[in-house]
């Protein structure tokens, strides 16, 4: 297999994927059976210790509610427990301390339209691009949500070029280029 054909699988890959969690994740796919107990021990294990973290976060947080360092911590945990519309709340009060981090202002936005509040995210979004309008992540994300959710194939070709030429060294330029190209070619 050649390089072309090796990153055309890849961006078929990533998009079926995308395009399948986005058709299941609403769906109620009813009880799930774990038939190996080990899996349901780790599971418990990893849980509660998550939830003990969050706890002791959350209690450094009463005595010091501003600790930014904290609040993003804890939106974190949310975010990778996948309670995302917990997460946007700490990423929300992180940046009340630290209202032009562009970093948690992506995190927010991703957070949001993770919790289907699309307008929400694109504000995020926007707002992450006009603190630092070239910044990697916010302008992928925001390409991602534009041809996603928005069908906006010239705006995320838009956005993703200006990626791509801010940031030749993004880890994902030669995947963003591979679709810039299919999108073009749709058009």
């Amino acid at each position: 297999m050649n390089k072309d054909s090796v990153l055309l699988l890849l961006v078929g890959f990533l998009l079926g994927f995308l395009m399948t969690y986005f058709w299941v994740r609403d769906r109620d796919l009813g009880p799930i059976i774990i038939r190996d107990s080990a899996v349901l021990a780790r599971q418990t294990v990893e849980t509660a210790a998550t939830a003990q973290k969050r706890e002791q976060l959350e209690n450094q947080l009463a005595v010091d509610p501003t600790n930014f360092q904290v609040l993003v911590q804890v939106g974190n945990l949310h975010f990778d427990s996948q309670n995302f519309p917990g997460a946007a709340d700490y990423y929300r009060r992180a940046l009340e301390v630290s209202p032009n981090n562009v970093n948690i202002s992506t995190d927010l936005g991703t957070a949001l339209y993770y919790s289907n509040r699309i307008d929400d995210a694109v504000a995020a979004f926007q707002r992450s691009l006009s603190i630092e309008p070239n910044h990697p992540q916010s302008l992928f994300n925001m390409g991602v949500l534009l041809l996603e959710e928005r069908n906006d194939k010239a705006g995320a070709i838009r956005l993703w070029e200006r990626l791509v030429e801010a940031n030749p060294e993004y880890p994902q330029a030669e995947m963003v280029k591979e679709e810039i190209v299919r999108l073009k070619q749709e058009q």
